[in-house]
Protein backbone atom coordinates (compact mmCIF):
# COMPACT_ATOMS: atom_id res chain seq x y z
CA UNK A 1 0.00 0.00 0.00
CA UNK A 2 1.47 3.56 -0.93
CA UNK A 3 1.96 6.27 1.38
CA UNK A 4 -0.94 8.01 -0.12
CA UNK A 5 -3.07 5.01 0.42
CA UNK A 6 -2.23 4.54 4.05
CA UNK A 7 -2.72 8.40 5.29
CA UNK A 8 -6.35 8.31 3.50
CA UNK A 9 -7.19 4.64 4.93
CA UNK A 10 -6.00 5.92 8.45
CA UNK A 11 -8.33 9.39 8.10
CA UNK A 12 -11.21 7.29 6.84
CA UNK A 13 -10.66 5.01 10.25
CA UNK A 14 -10.12 7.27 12.78
CA UNK A 15 -13.07 10.20 11.22
CA UNK A 16 -15.35 6.76 11.76
CA UNK A 17 -14.91 5.70 15.32
CA UNK A 18 -14.55 9.80 15.76
CA UNK A 19 -17.94 10.21 14.67
CA UNK A 20 -19.20 7.34 16.40
CA UNK A 21 -18.12 8.44 19.66
CA UNK A 22 -19.50 12.24 19.26
CA UNK A 23 -22.81 10.75 18.26
CA UNK A 24 -23.02 8.44 21.37
CA UNK A 25 -22.07 10.90 23.32
CA UNK A 26 -23.52 14.51 22.17
CA UNK A 27 -20.17 16.18 22.14
CA UNK A 28 -18.40 18.43 19.56
CA UNK A 29 -16.17 16.27 17.11
CA UNK A 30 -12.63 18.15 18.59
CA UNK A 31 -14.01 17.14 22.24
CA UNK A 32 -14.54 13.16 20.21
CA UNK A 33 -10.84 13.02 19.05
CA UNK A 34 -8.94 13.45 21.85
CA UNK A 35 -11.18 11.14 24.24
CA UNK A 36 -11.34 8.47 21.16
CA UNK A 37 -7.57 8.69 20.84
CA UNK A 38 -7.42 8.45 24.93
CA UNK A 39 -9.82 5.22 24.50
CA UNK A 40 -7.61 3.64 21.48
CA UNK A 41 -4.35 3.46 23.92
CA UNK A 42 -5.91 2.75 26.99
CA UNK A 43 -8.34 -0.02 25.44
CA UNK A 44 -11.57 1.17 26.89
CA UNK A 45 -14.35 2.99 26.43
CA UNK A 46 -13.51 5.33 29.04
CA UNK A 47 -17.43 7.56 29.19
CA UNK A 48 -19.94 5.83 31.19
CA UNK A 49 -23.04 6.82 29.22
CA UNK A 50 -21.74 5.07 25.42
CA UNK A 51 -24.07 2.27 25.68
CA UNK A 52 -22.56 -1.26 25.49
CA UNK A 53 -23.44 -2.55 21.93
CA UNK A 54 -21.61 1.01 20.60
CA UNK A 55 -18.98 0.61 22.81
CA UNK A 56 -18.56 -3.12 21.70
CA UNK A 57 -18.09 -1.86 18.38
CA UNK A 58 -16.01 0.79 18.68
CA UNK A 59 -13.62 -1.24 20.80
CA UNK A 60 -13.65 -3.99 17.69
CA UNK A 61 -12.53 -0.68 15.39
CA UNK A 62 -10.19 0.13 17.69
CA UNK A 63 -8.42 -3.07 17.49
CA UNK A 64 -8.35 -2.45 12.91
CA UNK A 65 -6.63 0.62 13.47
CA UNK A 66 -2.93 -0.20 13.06
CA UNK A 67 -0.12 1.98 13.42
CA UNK A 68 3.20 -0.07 14.19
CA UNK A 69 4.57 0.28 11.21
CA UNK A 70 3.40 3.67 9.85
CA UNK A 71 5.52 6.92 9.41
CA UNK A 72 5.18 9.50 12.26
CA UNK A 73 4.41 11.98 9.19
CA UNK A 74 1.55 10.01 7.84
CA UNK A 75 0.34 9.62 11.06
CA UNK A 76 0.55 13.41 11.51
CA UNK A 77 -1.36 14.15 8.13
CA UNK A 78 -4.43 11.67 9.07
CA UNK A 79 -4.19 13.52 12.75
CA UNK A 80 -4.12 16.82 10.99
CA UNK A 81 -6.91 16.09 8.26
CA UNK A 82 -9.20 14.77 10.88
CA UNK A 83 -8.34 18.02 13.38
CA UNK A 84 -9.09 20.07 10.23
CA UNK A 85 -12.34 19.19 9.83
CA UNK A 86 -13.24 19.78 13.29
CA UNK A 87 -12.18 23.11 13.47
CA UNK A 88 -13.99 23.94 10.08
CA UNK A 89 -17.17 21.70 12.15
CA UNK A 90 -16.93 23.35 15.47
CA UNK A 91 -16.20 26.69 13.68
CA UNK A 92 -13.19 27.47 15.79
CA UNK A 93 -11.68 31.04 16.43
CA UNK A 94 -8.63 32.27 14.45
CA UNK A 95 -6.26 31.91 16.53
CA UNK A 96 -6.24 28.29 16.80
CA UNK A 97 -6.59 27.16 13.39
CA UNK A 98 -3.42 25.10 12.23
CA UNK A 99 -0.55 26.52 10.55
CA UNK A 100 -0.36 25.43 6.64
CA UNK A 101 2.09 22.50 6.18
CA UNK A 102 3.86 24.42 3.26
CA UNK A 103 5.19 26.83 5.97
CA UNK A 104 5.12 24.44 8.83
CA UNK A 105 7.59 22.94 6.18
CA UNK A 106 10.35 26.03 5.75
CA UNK A 107 9.73 26.68 9.06
CA UNK A 108 11.22 23.07 9.87
CA UNK A 109 13.91 23.46 7.45
CA UNK A 110 15.36 26.57 9.56
CA UNK A 111 14.94 24.50 12.53
CA UNK A 112 16.86 21.60 10.95
CA UNK A 113 19.62 23.88 9.58
CA UNK A 114 20.05 26.45 12.38
CA UNK A 115 20.63 23.44 15.40
CA UNK A 116 22.57 21.13 12.61
CA UNK A 117 25.75 20.72 15.09
CA UNK A 118 23.50 20.28 17.92
CA UNK A 119 22.88 16.31 18.24
CA UNK A 120 20.43 16.72 21.51
CA UNK A 121 18.26 19.52 20.75
CA UNK A 122 15.01 20.79 23.00
CA UNK A 123 12.81 22.24 20.83
CA UNK A 124 9.69 24.39 22.57
CA UNK A 125 6.70 26.03 21.31
CA UNK A 126 5.39 28.94 23.65
CA UNK A 127 1.46 28.27 22.16
CA UNK A 128 1.62 25.00 20.95
CA UNK A 129 -2.12 24.59 19.90
CA UNK A 130 -3.10 21.36 18.83
CA UNK A 131 0.79 20.71 18.60
CA UNK A 132 0.69 20.43 14.68
CA UNK A 133 3.31 22.98 13.79
CA UNK A 134 5.99 21.64 16.53
CA UNK A 135 5.18 18.10 15.56
CA UNK A 136 6.00 19.07 11.45
CA UNK A 137 9.23 20.54 12.40
CA UNK A 138 10.12 17.17 14.60
CA UNK A 139 9.41 15.15 11.97
CA UNK A 140 12.22 17.11 9.52
CA UNK A 141 15.00 16.71 12.07
CA UNK A 142 18.04 15.10 10.73
CA UNK A 143 20.71 12.68 12.17
CA UNK A 144 19.77 13.95 16.02
CA UNK A 145 20.54 11.67 19.17
CA UNK A 146 17.91 12.64 20.89
CA UNK A 147 14.78 15.40 20.01
CA UNK A 148 12.92 16.94 22.87
CA UNK A 149 9.58 18.78 23.00
CA UNK A 150 7.90 21.34 24.96
CA UNK A 151 4.50 22.99 24.58
CA UNK A 152 2.83 25.14 26.51
CA UNK A 153 -0.81 25.94 25.94
CA UNK A 154 -3.44 27.66 27.84
CA UNK A 155 -6.40 26.20 26.01
CA UNK A 156 -7.66 23.04 27.66
CA UNK A 157 -9.03 21.37 24.71
CA UNK A 158 -5.99 22.19 22.69
CA UNK A 159 -3.53 21.22 24.71
CA UNK A 160 -5.56 17.85 25.19
CA UNK A 161 -5.53 17.45 21.40
CA UNK A 162 -1.76 18.54 21.32
CA UNK A 163 -1.16 15.50 23.95
CA UNK A 164 -3.44 13.20 21.92
CA UNK A 165 -1.40 13.78 18.66
CA UNK A 166 1.79 13.35 20.18
CA UNK A 167 0.32 10.04 21.59
CA UNK A 168 -0.77 8.68 18.30
CA UNK A 169 2.42 9.71 16.41
CA UNK A 170 4.46 8.10 19.48
CA UNK A 171 6.17 10.83 20.01
CA UNK A 172 7.40 11.95 23.77
CA UNK A 173 6.50 15.41 24.38
CA UNK A 174 6.35 17.65 27.72
CA UNK A 175 3.24 19.13 27.79
CA UNK A 176 2.05 22.25 30.24
CA UNK A 177 -1.53 23.55 30.74
CA UNK A 178 -0.79 27.27 31.58
CA UNK A 179 -0.26 30.40 30.09
CA UNK A 180 2.57 31.20 27.36
CA UNK A 181 3.85 34.05 29.34
CA UNK A 182 3.48 33.01 32.57
CA UNK A 183 6.54 31.94 34.57
CA UNK A 184 7.20 28.26 33.46
CA UNK A 185 9.19 25.90 34.80
CA UNK A 186 11.24 24.84 31.52
CA UNK A 187 15.03 24.38 31.14
CA UNK A 188 16.47 26.96 28.48
CA UNK A 189 15.99 25.42 25.37
CA UNK A 190 18.10 25.15 21.31
CA UNK A 191 15.36 26.81 19.58
CA UNK A 192 11.70 28.22 19.97
CA UNK A 193 9.48 27.45 17.18
CA UNK A 194 5.80 28.75 16.79
CA UNK A 195 3.13 30.41 15.05
CA UNK A 196 1.93 32.96 18.15
CA UNK A 197 -1.07 33.86 18.56
CA UNK A 198 -1.81 37.90 16.94
CA UNK A 199 -3.75 40.65 18.98
CA UNK A 200 -3.55 41.92 22.80
CA UNK A 201 -2.85 40.05 26.13
CA UNK A 202 -5.70 40.81 28.48
CA UNK A 203 -3.30 40.54 31.66
CA UNK A 204 -1.93 43.68 32.68
CA UNK A 205 -0.44 42.88 35.77
CA UNK A 206 1.41 39.90 33.88
CA UNK A 207 2.53 41.79 31.36
CA UNK A 208 4.41 43.76 33.94
CA UNK A 209 7.65 41.63 33.71
CA UNK A 210 8.27 42.12 30.60
CA UNK A 211 10.53 45.00 28.44
CA UNK A 212 8.36 44.99 25.46
CA UNK A 213 4.99 45.53 26.94
CA UNK A 214 3.17 48.60 26.39
CA UNK A 215 2.67 51.81 29.10
CA UNK A 216 -0.78 52.14 28.98
CA UNK A 217 -3.24 49.74 27.66
CA UNK A 218 -3.07 46.05 26.83
CA UNK A 219 0.05 45.19 25.45
CA UNK A 220 0.69 42.39 22.37
CA UNK A 221 0.41 39.10 22.91
CA UNK A 222 2.77 38.17 19.74
CA UNK A 223 5.36 41.06 20.91
CA UNK A 224 5.63 39.84 24.32
CA UNK A 225 5.75 36.08 23.41
CA UNK A 226 8.67 37.20 20.92
CA UNK A 227 10.72 38.34 24.62
CA UNK A 228 9.15 34.86 26.60
CA UNK A 229 11.02 32.89 23.44
CA UNK A 230 14.72 34.82 24.60
CA UNK A 231 13.59 34.32 28.30
CA UNK A 232 14.00 30.71 27.63
CA UNK A 233 16.70 30.53 25.28
CA UNK A 234 20.17 28.82 25.59
CA UNK A 235 23.15 31.62 24.64
CA UNK A 236 22.86 31.21 20.89
CA UNK A 237 19.71 29.44 20.19
CA UNK A 238 17.38 30.85 17.94
CA UNK A 239 13.81 31.55 17.70
CA UNK A 240 11.97 30.80 14.67
CA UNK A 241 8.24 32.40 14.78
CA UNK A 242 5.55 33.12 12.36
CA UNK A 243 5.15 36.94 13.38
CA UNK A 244 2.76 39.47 11.62
CA UNK A 245 5.22 41.70 8.78
CA UNK A 246 4.62 44.78 10.31
CA UNK A 247 5.97 43.73 13.53
CA UNK A 248 9.30 45.48 12.50
CA UNK A 249 8.12 48.57 11.67
CA UNK A 250 6.64 51.68 13.17
CA UNK A 251 6.69 52.64 17.00
CA UNK A 252 6.98 48.71 17.98
CA UNK A 253 9.61 48.10 15.28
CA UNK A 254 11.68 50.85 17.39
CA UNK A 255 11.42 49.09 20.66
CA UNK A 256 11.50 45.56 19.50
CA UNK A 257 14.85 46.48 17.88
CA UNK A 258 16.44 48.66 20.67
CA UNK A 259 15.08 45.32 22.88
CA UNK A 260 17.38 42.93 20.20
CA UNK A 261 20.26 45.14 20.45
CA UNK A 262 20.39 44.63 23.83
CA UNK A 263 19.47 40.83 24.40
CA UNK A 264 20.47 39.43 20.61
CA UNK A 265 19.37 40.03 16.66
CA UNK A 266 17.77 39.84 13.88
CA UNK A 267 19.17 36.82 11.57
CA UNK A 268 16.25 36.20 8.95
CA UNK A 269 13.00 37.42 7.81
CA UNK A 270 10.99 35.41 5.16
CA UNK A 271 8.02 37.52 3.82
CA UNK A 272 5.07 35.35 3.06
CA UNK A 273 3.03 35.49 -0.17
CA UNK A 274 -0.09 38.29 0.01
CA UNK A 275 -2.05 35.66 -1.58
CA UNK A 276 -1.79 33.54 1.52
CA UNK A 277 -3.86 36.40 3.40
CA UNK A 278 -7.38 37.90 2.96
CA UNK A 279 -6.21 40.99 3.98
CA UNK A 280 -2.97 42.90 3.18
CA UNK A 281 -2.88 44.04 7.21
CA UNK A 282 -3.00 40.44 8.22
CA UNK A 283 0.25 39.34 6.00
CA UNK A 284 2.91 37.20 8.19
CA UNK A 285 6.69 36.41 8.03
CA UNK A 286 8.90 33.76 9.03
CA UNK A 287 11.10 35.85 11.23
CA UNK A 288 14.47 34.29 12.84
CA UNK A 289 15.98 35.94 15.95
CA UNK A 290 19.38 34.88 17.79
CA UNK A 291 19.97 35.08 21.38
CA UNK A 292 24.07 36.50 21.84
CA UNK A 293 25.88 34.43 23.33
CA UNK A 294 28.76 34.52 25.54
CA UNK A 295 31.75 34.99 22.71
CA UNK A 296 30.66 37.28 19.98
CA UNK A 297 29.81 36.10 16.56
CA UNK A 298 31.25 37.83 13.50
CA UNK A 299 28.58 40.25 11.72
CA UNK A 300 26.72 38.99 8.93
CA UNK A 301 23.79 40.20 6.85
CA UNK A 302 20.36 39.63 7.58
CA UNK A 303 18.80 37.84 5.47
CA UNK A 304 15.24 39.51 4.07
CA UNK A 305 13.44 37.74 1.35
CA UNK A 306 9.78 37.96 -0.46
CA UNK A 307 8.84 34.19 -0.78
CA UNK A 308 6.98 33.35 -4.42
CA UNK A 309 4.03 31.50 -4.22
CA UNK A 310 4.81 28.41 -1.66
CA UNK A 311 3.44 25.67 -4.94
CA UNK A 312 5.71 27.44 -7.12
CA UNK A 313 8.59 24.91 -7.67
CA UNK A 314 11.09 26.35 -9.68
CA UNK A 315 10.96 29.62 -7.92
CA UNK A 316 10.51 27.96 -4.22
CA UNK A 317 14.17 26.10 -5.43
CA UNK A 318 15.75 29.58 -5.97
CA UNK A 319 14.91 30.69 -2.73
CA UNK A 320 16.10 27.37 -1.25
CA UNK A 321 18.83 27.90 -3.24
CA UNK A 322 19.50 31.46 -1.52
CA UNK A 323 19.23 29.87 2.33
CA UNK A 324 21.73 27.11 1.53
CA UNK A 325 24.08 30.09 0.26
CA UNK A 326 23.15 32.84 3.30
CA UNK A 327 23.69 29.02 6.12
CA UNK A 328 27.22 28.47 4.49
CA UNK A 329 28.38 32.32 4.67
CA UNK A 330 26.86 33.02 8.36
Amino acid sequence: MSTEQTFEQLYEQLNQVIEMLKGALGTTYLEAVYQTIENMFEGEIKQAEVAPETAKTLLTSYQTIDLADVPAEVVRRAYQLVLLKGLREDKVQTNHQMTPDSIGFIMGYLVDKLTAKTKEVTLFDPAIGTGNLLMTVHNQLKARDAINLVGVEVDDLLVSLAYAGANLQSTPIELMHQDGLGNLLINPVDAVVSDLPIGYYPNDEGAKSFTLREKEGHSFAHLLFVEQAFNYLKADGYAVLLLPSNILAGDVGKRLNAYLQQEGSLEMVLQLPDSLFAQKEAVKSIIVFRKKGSVAKPAHDVLITQLPNLSDAKKMLAIIKKLEAWFENT
